[in-house]
């Protein structure tokens, strides 16, 4: 397996978007930006401002639901 800073601390609390990249660990973070990045330029610039001002945690939760959707790998 990943060591806790690469694949994450599975035991951190909190819900908060510093807390959540500690529970992702650096690998998940650079999941996770990579593709908002990508799904952000994609958007049309109504959705994209919509997008960019949700917080980091319900941007990953988006990204989430669009990977297991298949709509992004």
């Amino acid at each position: 397996g990943m060591c806790i800073e690469c694949g994450g601390d599975k035991t951190a609390k909190g819900t908060t978007a510093p807390q959540l990249r500690k529970r992702m660990g650096w690998a998940g973070e650079m999941f996770f930006d990579v593709r908002i990045t990508v799904l952000a330029a994609k958007l049309s610039p109504a959705n994209r401002a919509h997008f960019e001002a949700m917080p980091y945690e319900r941007k990953v939760y988006v990204i989430t639901k669009m990977v297991e959707r298949g709509l992004l790998t």
